[in-house]
C-alpha cells in the first residue's frame, strides 16, 4: 500500500510539473466570462449595431450609439499584397486607459434571470481579428472572411462579461487596379463550448489513477 501511494504522488507530481506550477494555478484568475455563441455586430453610418445571444441571455442593440470609431485596417483601397486587418475596438484603445467605456445604443435583452426590458448599453468591446494578405485577383468584388476572438464588457443595469468566437468579413469593389472596401467588416459568432479547467481535468485523472492502482480486496 506505502508503495502504491508513492507512486501515485509521484505521478502526480509528474501531472503538475507538466501542466504547470500549483501555486500558479491556484493564483489564476477565474474567468466569468457569459460566452456568445450566436448573434453578430456591425457598424452602419457610424452606429452600432449588435446580436449577443447564448441559451441562457439574449442583447440586442437596434439603436447604436455614434461615438469616433476605429478599424485596424491597413489598406484601403487595397492591392495584392496589402495586409488587412479586420481588429477593432470600441473605444478606439488608448494605453493609458485599456478600460474605458463608451456609449452604446440601446435596445432591449435580457440575462439569466433578468426579465426582458428596453436597456440601454454602456461598455467596451474588442475583436481581435487573424490579418490577410489581400489576393491577387481581377474580379469586379469580392468579400474577405478571417476567424476573431471577441472579448467585451457591457453595462445594461447588470454588467458582465462576455467572450466569443467567430468569424469576420469585409466585402470590397474593385476600384481602377486596386479594390475599395465597402462600409465596415461585419462580425459573425460561431457556437463554442468553453475548454475544462485543467485543475479539474489534473483531479479526475489523479483520481482515475487512485483507483487504478487501488489493491483489491479479497
Amino acid at each position: 500500500m506505502q508503495n502504491t501511494w508513492k507512486c501515485v504522488m509521484t505521478m502526480a507530481m509528474a501531472i503538475a510539473i507538466a501542466t504547470g506550477s500549483p501555486r500558479r494555478a491556484a493564483a489564476d484568475p477565474v474567468d466569468t466570462a457569459r460566452w456568445v455563441t450566436s448573434g453578430s455586430y456591425f457598424t452602419e453610418g457610424g452606429k452600432d449595431f449588435f446580436s449577443f445571444v447564448s441559451a441562457t441571455f439574449e442583447f440586442d442593440e437596434t439603436s447604436g450609439a455614434t461615438p469616433a470609431k476605429t478599424f485596424a485596417r491597413s489598406c484601403n483601397p487595397c492591392v495584392a499584397g496589402d495586409t488587412v486587418n479586420m481588429s477593432f475596438r470600441n473605444p478606439p484603445f488608448d494605453a493609458n486607459n485599456v478600460y474605458a467605456q463608451t456609449e452604446l445604443g440601446s435596445g432591449h435583452g435580457h440575462g439569466l434571470t433578468d426579465p426582458d426590458a428596453a436597456l440601454d448599453f454602456r461598455g467596451n468591446l474588442k475583436f481581435l481579428a487573424t490579418p490577410v494578405v489581400f489576393p491577387d485577383l481581377t474580379a469586379p468584388t469580392l468579400t474577405i472572411a478571417t476567424p476573431f476572438s471577441f472579448r467585451g464588457f457591457l453595462i445594461w443595469g447588470g454588467y458582465g462579461r462576455f467572450r466569443g468566437l467567430g468569424t469576420a468579413t469585409q466585402s470590397f469593389v474593385r476600384d481602377d487596379h486596386a479594390y475599395r472596401a465597402i462600409g465596415a467588416p461585419t462580425y459573425t459568432f460561431n457556437a463554442v463550448t468553453p475548454e475544462p479547467s485543467s485543475l479539474l481535468l489534473l483531479g479526475t485523472g489523479l483520481v482515475a489513477i487512485g483507483r487504478r492502482l487501488r489493491p483489491r480486496k479479497s
